[in-house]
């Protein structure tokens, strides 16, 4: 795959909506980034792993980044088709595969018991020099408490040579409308130090990789 030519809508995507983006989060969600400093000099293709809490998690990401960011545009690990709700209006049309495609997420191969043929799409990324945003969960926390995480961010550094950015999102779990627009809520997004996994156990990397995310939660 020519990750090149693939890199343009998603870029054209996330660019323009940068601006309202990050305005509506200030101004409502008093977005606060926090960790800027841990990016500095880092080079490649970068694994960026979060919590998962809100499925407002993917706009956060780009959003926190600067416009323009090097990082940019964030490719994503989205599951299969049938994993996701469609009954709401909203999200059978944002929760479409050529959606998914322009905004830069490509499924994972789910059920194949195998990391390198589950994440085949987001190796080549990588070592493409594109960034990846994973959640190492694999879903959304039903209860705001970190879930198990599965073994493929680790899986996926180790392989490419990429290092892993771990990312603190706080303040959207179950988050309303209201409480949104009525500022009740603080988003804080801290992007932590770059870790390097060190051991092929990688579930077991991965869970500590989730004690870094929770400590950093606020």
């Amino acid at each position: 795959m020519n990750w090149h030519l693939r890199k343009i809508l998603p870029f054209i995507l996330q660019t323009l909506i940068w601006i309202p983006t990050r305005a509506v989060l200030r101004i409502f969600g008093r977005f606060e980034v926090r960790g800027l400093e841990n990016l500095n000099n880092l080079k490649g293709g970068v694994v960026f792993a979060s919590n998962h809490g809100s499925e407002l998690d993917p706009i956060l990401l780009p959003a926190a980044l600067p416009i323009f960011s090097r990082f940019m545009p964030i490719f994503y690990v989205s599951r299969e088709k049938e994993f996701y709700n469609r009954q709401a209006f909203l999200k059978w049309v944002f929760y479409r595969e050529w959606f998914f495609k322009i905004w830069g997420a490509y499924r994972a191969r789910v059920g194949k018991h195998d990391y390198e043929k589950s994440l085949r799409d987001h190796i080549d990324m990588v070592r493409n020099g594109c960034s990846v945003f994973i959640f190492p969960e694999g879903e959304k926390t039903p209860d705001g408490k970190l879930l198990r995480a599965h073994g493929g961010v680790t899986y996926l550094s180790q392989k490419t040579g990429a290092l892993i950015v771990p990312v603190s999102i706080s303040g959207i779990f179950k988050m309303t409308p209201l409480d949104f627009f009525t500022r009740k809520r603080k988003i804080t997004l801290v992007f932590c130090k770059p870790q390097t996994p060190s051991t092929a156990d990688y579930k077991s990397e991965a869970e500590e990789l989730m004690k870094i995310i929770e400590s950093n939660l606020v």
